[in-house]
């Protein structure tokens, strides 16, 4: 007997409960794949859009035309060539048809094992994230001082970030002219509600550290 299919709209709806809802009381259960991600929903996240692609063409389809299953990315310390295109692959099916739906983005980076040169991959992460610059709408950013080159096309961006409303951002040793250009932009947003931001600069015999929290609208 064949199984009758869920209509459109109720699949889209139990797809959204399984990448979205995060009950306290839920459990991860162990799975060797999912311990080697560094691309997430959220941080621990027992589950993935790109689970639900695997199942059938139907479910494959329906999971890729629902860019609000893919529109919240926590990219954790990013080490290959495969993160990164699994980022760019999120990155695509979260835009929508029009290449606007809004972003939701964590970036936290690892300290580098050189020094001076973050792993390529994490690079490529940043760049593909910059380019997206006008979907963001919440970011939270860990970095340390030497990702900061690679956000310099953010600050020739012009006009206002049109869809930011939250910014949390913890910064190690950037570079302190870079630190007040990030953010400058990202509180450019006229749409900003929430701003949190931290700076240490760990050459300091006594760490420098500055955090301030303004909101700026009010909420939803």
């Amino acid at each position: 007997m064949n199984t009758p299919e869920l209509p459109t709209e109720i699949l889209g709806e139990i797809f959204d409960h399984y990448v979205h809802d995060r009950p306290k009381h839920r459990q991860m259960d162990f799975n060797p794949k999912r311990a080697f991600r560094r691309i997430f929903a959220y941080i621990n996240s027992p589950s993935s859009p790109i689970d639900l692609t695997h199942v059938c063409r139907l479910w494959r389809t329906t999971a890729i035309l629902m860019p609000q299953l893919w529109a919240n990315i926590y990219a954790n310390h990013p080490k290959s060539e495969g993160d990164a295109k699994i980022f760019e692959l999120w990155l695509q099916r979260s835009a929508g048809p029009d290449g606007t739906y809004p972003l939701t983005l964590t970036m936290v980076q690892n300290k580098s094992e050189d020094q001076d040169i973050p792993a390529q991959s994490f690079v490529q992460v940043i760049s593909l994230a910059v380019l997206q610059h006008h979907r963001w709408r919440q970011v939270y950013l860990e970095l340390y001082g030497d990702s900061e080159p690679f956000f310099k096309p953010l600050y020739t961006n012009v006009a206002p970030l049109p869809t930011l409303r939250g910014i949390q951002l913890r910064l190690r040793d950037w570079d302190r002219d870079g630190f007040r250009k990030i953010i400058g932009i990202l509180c450019s947003s006229p749409a900003l509600e929430h701003v949190e931001f931290g700076a240490i600069w760990s050459q300091l015999k006594v760490r420098s550290v500055y955090v301030g929290c303004c909101p700026l609208g009010p909420p939803n």
